[in-house]
């Protein structure tokens, strides 16, 4: 479905207001990562924040906020390989 992403977030940037922010969030794999950093490139945008590979929470996390969650799977995943770009539009 690249080609229907690709048209709603050109027309997402264009769009957006100067001093719009955008958060990206994906797990860390060239495959999406490059494809979107292209796309902000293309639109201008400026990359404020970029981080990618193994990140974790703090072990002492509060976790009873997940509620249900926590009791039918025990001990939340405490690490994840993302990728992360904070991105504003000027």
């Amino acid at each position: 479905m690249r080609e229907s992403a690709e048209a709603f977030f050109r027309n997402l940037f264009r769009k957006a207001r100067q001093g719009a922010l955008f958060l990206y969030v994906d797990n860390s794999s060239n495959i999406f990562t490059d494809w979107f950093d292209a796309l902000t490139a293309e639109a201008g945008l400026d990359v404020l924040e970029s981080d990618s590979g193994v990140m974790s929470i703090e072990t002492d996390e509060e976790k009873s906020a997940l509620g249900i969650y926590y009791s039918k799977f025990k001990f939340p995943k405490l690490t994840a390989n993302i990728s992360y770009r904070v991105c504003l539009k000027t």
